[in-house]
């Protein structure tokens, strides 16, 4: 069995990522202190900080899809895309995803791939294509 490519971290994504998380904590807890400030009872806040984390966990990645217009693809529509993720998957030792999606971007940038892997039952992938 082939041993897996050793990958470095990337300093600055993790530091993106941290910033933009850090941020985004930021405004959720300024919202719940705009609540408290306007006099909604804590229960309500409460219940209201739960249903916004959970809507934000399981709605992100569809959000994102249909935000872009991404499309699910067969492997008789995009062979070569099916083709590709099943020897990364094979190479990184993963179960290959069930769902492709697919969509065309009109700026010039390099082909992307990404995988949604929220829950295991919703695993997708997505690649963006350019015109």
């Amino acid at each position: 069995m082939r041993q897996p490519i050793p990958i470095g971290r990337d300093t600055e994504l993790t530091v993106r990522m941290s910033l933009t998380m850090l941020m985004l904590a930021m405004v959720f807890v300024a919202f719940m202190g705009l609540l408290f400030w306007a006099g909604v009872p804590w229960f309500f806040v409460l219940v209201i900080a739960i249903v916004m984390a959970m809507f934000q966990y399981w709605g992100s990645d569809r959000m994102v899809l249909m935000t872009t217009g991404a499309k699910e693809v067969t492997e008789e529509q995009e062979p070569w895309l099916h083709q590709t993720v099943a020897r990364l998957a094979q190479a990184a030792e993963i179960p290959k995803p069930k769902r492709s999606r697919s969509w065309t971007l009109t700026c010039p940038m390099h082909s992307r791939l990404g995988e949604t892997r929220k829950t295991p039952w919703s695993r997708s992938l997505a690649a963006c294509w350019t015109v």
